[in-house]
């Protein structure tokens, strides 16, 4: 019984870690003084987060923090993906800059956001983040070689 609190309190802590700089928004939206808000806001993306990860580990022991840990990366981090998954990895990489650059020649469509402007633009850098890990881990060598002089590109020879 008690291996069991233990197990779903670190399970709760861990998540509450990760949704921790998700709370931004409402914190900015709310009406404490713009010191309050700076201060919450600081606090939830650089001390709560790691304070909670750290009980979390103490709470399920080094072992099975290791075991999610390790299925959480084998999820997102996949060598390779099926190809309707690395298509839907594109469009969540390509939609947003696309919609970014129509953004600054185009005002209606900033206008047309109205009062949901900040929640538009954080549903497209969602998507451009969670891009990189739906397109797996091919699609982050690709990205990073953009970045690398000496890199080069080999195409595979198609086997039939």
């Amino acid at each position: 019984m008690k291996f069991r609190f233990r197990f779903y309190l670190g399970i709760i802590l861990l998540i509450l870690a990760i949704v921790c700089p998700l709370l931004i928004p409402l914190i900015v939206q709310s009406n404490f003084s713009v010191l309050m808000k700076g201060f919450l806001s600081s606090i939830l993306v650089f001390g709560l987060p790691e304070v909670l990860i750290v009980l979390a580990i103490a709470l399920l022991g080094k072992e099975v923090y290791g075991l999610i840990e390790q299925k959480i990366k084998n999820i997102l981090f996949k060598e390779k993906v099926s190809r309707a998954r690395y298509r839907l990895g594109l469009v969540f990489f390509a939609f947003p800059l696309v919609i970014g650059l129509l953004e600054v020649f185009v005002k209606e469509i900033t206008l047309a956001y109205g009062s949901y402007y900040y929640w538009v633009e954080i549903i497209w850098t969602t998507m451009f983040a969670l891009s990189f890990f739906i397109c797996g881990k091919q699609f982050w060598d690709k990205f990073k070689s953009l970045f690398i002089y000496d890199s080069y590109v080999v195409f595979e020879k198609n086997k039939k």
